[in-house]
């Protein structure tokens, strides 16, 4: 089994794979450099081909990388991004990711992922979210929403703030119906002291990830405690394995031969890790595949908005970007009604005071 260590020098092992006397190395420090100084609006005019097409023709002046670069770095790392280890997203989407990756910090929220939603949630007025209430329908005008239970609830407009399919469940005449979502397979595990790194690393399947979709085959393992100590409780350690699909063995098995290839990357102590939760998740992702169009329009009708990461890049980033471009669109909606509303509150105030409004 060869692992692939994602650290600032792991392409002196790659040494080899040279591109007209340049190495990988030297490569894809160039291609960095040119995602980094390139805006986001310039990466998104670049040809809408799909992220293979890119590796494998036209990376370094109309040289591409060899296949087996590709396989052994490539489709592991972008399998563990986009669940996607054919590599048939948009090579716009990589290249967004590594400017990204290039110009910011990776980290993880202290408290986890839903300290996130929590945030947004507490900027709101108390008892203005209801939780697991379905709702069954829209108004086609977009003016209100049915629920499951029956109950109709009446709004000034309609945001549809959903995965890209239960939004095309929902509102079909605005929203089409998406491509094959991406699909990934998560499973965590509990260690007993520290985990088998000196520094925070993704471990990388550098034996191949091609035609390992929906099986139980390791696309990358990482260690979220090392990044942040709160994901694990004092003198242990987590390690998050993840595989790209949803692989058809039961809990018993898939935890089995999760562990055998753990062994031979890690070594018989893998054999103690605990199992804590193994998550399969049918909708990780909605497809980025060419061709595929960034900053989708929010609004579908006069009273109903879309928001979601399936209108700009699959991403939390995408997501945030999405429903901050909705709720302007939403204010810029309702902004003329709450002015007349509010004009016509006050000179009802006056009325009642003998006030005239005139002087």
């Amino acid at each position: 089994m060869e692992i692939v260590k994602v650290q600032d020098l792991i392409l002196t092992r790659l040494e080899k794979n040279l591109l007209g006397g340049h190495s990988a190395e030297e490569v894809l420090g160039t291609w960095r450099l040119q995602a980094t100084l390139a805006s986001e609006e310039e990466i998104y005019t670049r040809p809408d081909i799909s992220i293979y097409d890119r590796l494998s023709r036209d990376v370094f002046f109309g040289a591409g990388f060899s296949e087996e670069f590709i396989d052994k770095f490539f489709r592991p790392f972008l399998g563990g991004i986009f669940f996607d280890t054919k590599l048939k997203t948009s090579a716009r989407e990589f290249e967004f990711v590594i400017r990204m990756l290039s110009i910011g910090e990776n980290c993880l929220p202290e408290e986890g992922m839903q300290k996130i939603p929590n945030y947004l949630k507490s900027l709101l007025p108390a008892d203005s979210v209801r939780l697991n209430t379905q709702v069954k329908s829209i108004k086609e005008d977009g003016k209100g929403v049915t629920l499951s239970s029956g109950e109709f609830v009446a709004a000034s407009c309609v945001v549809v703030a959903t995965c890209g399919k239960m939004a095309s469940q929902l509102v079909p005449d605005v929203v089409s119906e998406m491509q094959e979502p991406k699909k990934t397979t998560c499973l965590y595990f509990a260690i007993d002291g520290k985990p088998p790194a000196d520094v925070p690393t993704v471990f990388l399947n550098g034996d191949g990830v091609k035609d390992a979709q929906g099986t139980s085959t390791i696309n990358n393992v990482c260690f979220p405690s090392m990044v942040a100590s709160s994901y694990a409780p004092e003198g242990k350690s987590l390690a998050c394995v993840s595989l790209v699909g949803i692989p058809d063995q039961q809990e018993d098995q898939l935890v089995a031969d999760v562990k055998k290839q753990l062994v031979s990357w890690f070594g018989p102590s893998a054999n103690e890790w605990k199992p804590l939760r193994t998550y399969r998740i049918p909708f990780s992702q909605p497809s980025q595949e060419p061709p595929f169009e960034r900053e989708q329009s929010v609004r579908r009708k006069e009273h109903l908005f879309l928001a979601g990461d399936h209108v700009e890049t699959a991403s939390i980033n995408g997501a945030l970007r999405a429903g901050a471009r909705c709720a302007r669109a939403v204010s810029d909606f309702l902004l003329p009604s709450l002015v007349q509303l509010n004009k016509e509150e006050v000179r009802k105030y006056a009325r009642e005071k003998g006030i005239n409004l005139s002087d």
